[in-house]
């Protein structure tokens, strides 16, 4: 949890999301995170907990734009 608020913190770290199925059981989940270059973006994954404890077992990266509507 420390990580994270440090991630908030940063200002790398916008929002997260649990996927949920039909039974509202989770399924995935889903970060939106702000990163200045991919190889910043890289070097997080490194040292992320959740991957380097292989807890996620597929990581997709999709680019997106986040509104200015959207931040605090």
């Amino acid at each position: 949890m420390a990580f994270g608020d440090k991630m908030k913190a940063n200002g790398n770290y916008l929002m997260g999301v649990a996927l949920l199925d039909e039974s509202n059981q989770m399924i995935g989940s889903v970060m939106i995170l702000d990163y200045p270059s991919r190889k910043e973006l890289d070097d997080w994954l490194e040292i992320e907990p959740y991957v380097v404890n292989k807890v996620w077992k597929k990581i997709e990266i999709k680019p997106c734009k986040v509104g200015p509507t959207f931040f605090r």
